[in-house]
């Protein structure tokens, strides 16, 4: 058995391997519908936020605050941002949905080249030069969605899927289904619970490798194991039991886009809404993505004490990266939920689709 301090460093440093050298997130999973909710952001505040896949910097952008700041550590999640911003400056909403909403792009490298790259940031070019094939639709991850390492870890549950015999088909009539109770009733009926939960996809769940390649590190998977019935396993089957049996599908398009590469028009970002593109290609709001931790706009004396609102979820990795003066502001904002100031992000909570 390796010993508890053992399995720590090599967790961590796998964890680290996969953040450092690969996009790991190419959607968000957070809801920024609570977000909008809670902030009731203005014209007057300035949000810092961590990048993910940028699709929730863009959505704060459509509340027109007066500043959107994505920074994160990992360089790689800044550019794909840019690459979206870059693409909502210089196509149409036909071919950016397609793109971004279907995952892939018949004429990908055409319209990269002629279009969308003059309008990319020019430090990004070699990043994006050299993964066509994200978007191409022409290789077994033919989905834009399959990509990155929390995209592999979704074609290979998507794999999965389709080599259990009538599984896929429960999944989609479950993701169909027009109620909550229909969604019920179709899990039980289908056994999905025994069909899905078999060794061999518990066996990868306990892996360090699957969760770092989720973005989970390995003192929140610690966290799991120890206070969860099950461990970390036991806690993702009770969460999928939950969205599955408990929670309106419909309009969940985290869960959507993992169980078919794709969202649809009715289920989607608002980013990827006509009417929103719109908004965004004229110029509202555009988030600034900061790839050095606070970045090219955002200087540590001059902005840090700007900030109205930092939005920081459960990203606390990523906030390495952030300057110390900027960190101190934070560090503030929480002081602040203790005290119940009303826009404290703290106190008033977010939330995530998984669960």
């Amino acid at each position: 058995m390796v010993a508890p301090k053992v399995s720590q460093w090599i967790g961590q440093k796998c964890f680290s391997a996969v953040h450092q050298r690969n996009l790991v997130y190419n959607t968000c999973w957070e809801d920024p519908r609570i977000d909008r909710e809670a902030l009731e952001l203005t014209s007057d505040d300035s949000v810092l936020v961590i990048t993910s896949a940028g699709c929730n910097a863009l959505d704060y952008a459509l509340q027109s605050p007066k500043n959107v700041f994505a920074v994160d550590m990992n360089p790689l999640q800044n550019a794909l941002l840019e690459l979206k911003i870059a693409a909502i400056k210089s196509i149409d909403f036909a071919d950016f949905f397609q793109v971004f909403g279907r995952g892939h792009h018949p004429n990908w490298n055409a319209l990269y080249h002629d279009s969308i790259r003059p309008e990319l940031d020019p430090q990004y070019h070699d990043t994006w030069d050299r993964r066509a094939d994200f978007f191409t639709g022409k290789s077994r991850r033919s989905s834009f969605y399959f990509r990155g390492t929390s995209g592999l870890f979704a074609w290979m549950i998507n794999g999965y899927l389709n080599r259990s015999p009538g599984l896929r088909d429960s999944i989609e009539a479950i993701l169909a289904a027009e109620s909550v109770e229909q969604q019920h009733e179709i899990y039980d009926e289908h056994d999905i619970n025994r069909r899905l939960w078999r060794k061999p996809l518990r066996w990868i769940l306990r892996r360090d490798s699957t969760m770092a390649m989720l973005g989970v590190p390995r003192s929140q998977r610690n966290q799991l194991d120890q206070d969860f019935p099950g461990g970390v396993s036991g806690f993702i089957q009770d969460r999928i039991e939950t969205v599955f049996k408990r929670i309106p599908l419909r309009d969940n398009y985290f869960w959507r886009v993992y169980l078919t590469g794709q969202y649809t028009p009715q289920c989607c970002p608002e980013y990827l809404k006509p009417d929103n593109f719109q908004k965004l290609k004229n110029g509202l709001g555009r988030p600034s993505s900061h790839p050095n931790g606070y970045g090219r706009r955002l200087s540590v004396e001059a902005r840090a004490t700007d900030l109205t609102l930092c939005i920081a979820r459960s990203h606390g990795l990523a906030l390495l990266a952030v300057p110390r003066a900027i960190g101190e502001r934070m560090a503030e904002y929480r002081q602040s939920s203790l005290d119940e100031q009303p826009r404290s992000m703290a106190k008033r909570g977010t939330g995530c689709r998984l669960c």
